[in-house]
């Protein structure tokens, strides 16, 4: 009867917190490809942490930015699956992105995934390294819906874009690829090193830091496939991205399981005449309630103009019958310079299931296991006889 009771609770909280999210996103989702929150989303930043926190997870990731009175916000929707294999040097993702701009006439649509490999290896009595590298391999397509436009020649000089009779003018203008570019690459590459300082040691530091490159040279030349992101076939492809970071994680606080964690986080982006700075610390509490404050910047160098804001970040964690978990995370990011007067605040929310068993190695018959008794510092786990160093999120 107690079980029963415990598991109709269970269900409520769970049934609970996905409401929330689905409340959130339903009345804010509504951007460009710009996500201001690192934790949780570490591997569209950087491909090598791929599958990194120690769990099979589904997940969902929605952005509203640039919401005005005047016009709908850019908005952006993310589904991955992601999986770390305990039994392997290797895990891995698979996502899928829409991204949609304006009043839905320009939408970009990304499918790919990535993959990381681990190299582990120990420095003195108790200092572990992880030496990871990933590969990120992704298609996308732009489209664009050229009826909600209006183009110069269809523009009458007494009666604007209608004639006489109040009829549209029709334009000379033929759509190609059905409003759409071809499908094209975008690879990645990445590489990270993660430090625990002494795993003998339950408050043990850890440092975290790596460099990644996006939209590499694509591998095919085909004239379906190829870089060229062009909507009018014009062979333009996007310009590289580079993203390098910094975090650390010190437990100033453990007691009987119960500890404080804080992670000051520095990263950097460049990509083409555009730079961008994020600067600032997670603060959180047995992993199950993280609050987060950032100052971030994009910084023109053509332009010689900045913005500014700062980004605020809550996230609750909930175990689920010690072997799932729930994460909900919310960021609200305040416009300091720039465009603060006319666009509304950036908004970020994620949701998050994790499981720790891990089905791929189960399919193979080996070991699945992913939440490691014995582990002394409760910021990281091993995957047994792999040395491989996970995100102890449990």
């Amino acid at each position: 009867m107690n079980m029963q009771i415990i598991n109709k609770w269970t269900k409520l909280r769970v049934f609970f917190i996905t409401c929330v999210f689905l409340f959130f996103v339903l009345n804010v989702i509504s951007q460009d490809r710009l996500y201001s929150n690192f934790l949780g989303n570490e591997a569209a930043f950087n491909p090598s942490l791929s599958g990194f926190r120690g769990a099979f997870s589904i997940s969902g990731r929605f952005v509203s930015q640039w919401q005005s009175p005047q016009l709908n916000a850019y908005r952006t929707g993310l589904f991955k699956m992601e999986e770390s294999l305990p039994c392997s040097i290797f895990d891995y993702d698979l996502h899928a992105e829409y991204n949609e701009e304006g009043s839905g006439i320009y939408k970009t649509m990304r499918l790919g995934g990535n993959i990381a490999g681990t190299a582990p290896f120990e420095t003195g009595k108790s200092t572990v390294h992880n030496i990871r590298f990933g590969i990120g391999l992704a298609w996308q397509f732009n489209a664009i819906n050229f009826n909600q436009l209006v183009f110069s020649d269809q523009l009458d000089p007494k009666y604007g874009a209608f004639d006489a009779f109040g009829n549209l003018n029709q334009s000379s203008f033929i759509a190609p690829l059905n409003n759409r570019s071809k499908w094209f690459f975008t690879p990645a590459v990445g590489f990270s090193h993660r430090i625990l300082f002494n795993s003998e040691n339950k408050k043990s530091s850890t440092i975290l830091w790596g460099l990644a490159m996006h939209h590499l040279i694509g591998l095919s030349n085909d004239k379906n496939w190829g870089q060229a992101e062009s909507i009018l076939q014009l062979e333009t492809t996007l310009p590289y991205r580079f993203h390098g970071f910094v975090q650390f994680e010190f437990i100033p606080y453990y007691h009987l399981g119960q500890f404080i964690s804080v992670k000051p986080h520095v990263s950097f982006e460049m990509q083409s005449n555009l730079h961008y700075w994020n600067v600032g610390s997670h603060f959180s509490l047995n992993r199950n309630f993280t609050i987060g404050t950032f100052v971030q910047q994009i910084y023109n160098f053509e332009q010689n103009n900045n913005t500014q804001w700062i980004s605020l970040q809550l996230g609750f964690g909930h175990n689920v019958l010690k072997d799932k978990k729930i994460d909900l995370g919310f960021t609200y990011n305040i416009p300091l310079t720039g465009l603060r007067n006319n666009i509304g605040p950036f908004l970020e929310a994620n949701l998050a299931f994790h499981f720790s068993k891990s089905p791929g190695c189960g399919i193979l018959g080996k070991d699945n296991a992913m939440a490691y008794p014995g582990v002394q510092c409760p910021s990281s786990s091993f995957s047994r006889g792999r040395r491989k160093l996970y995100e102890n999120i449990w």
